[in-house]
């Protein structure tokens, strides 16, 4: 997950992988200048970006979706 410190979805999205108890990793873009690049070079416009391995998810409502808790 890709997100930022203040940031309601960013944190709806962790609350629900540990809800689920699924492992993530978080890089906070706020402080993670290559990260932040990363994001800006994929286009991305808003956080949280979720990534399965390689393979982006999407946002908040993106994850829901995939994982079924739509």
């Amino acid at each position: 997950i890709y997100g930022k410190t203040i940031c309601k979805y960013c944190v709806a999205a962790k609350e629900l992988l540990d809800k689920l108890e699924l492992p993530y990793n978080y890089v906070n873009i706020m402080v993670d200048e290559k990260a932040r690049e990363f994001l800006f070079d994929q286009g991305a416009t808003t956080v949280p970006q979720v990534y399965l391995g390689t393979t982006l998810i999407g946002g908040y409502y993106d994850l829901k979706q995939h994982l079924g808790e739509d």
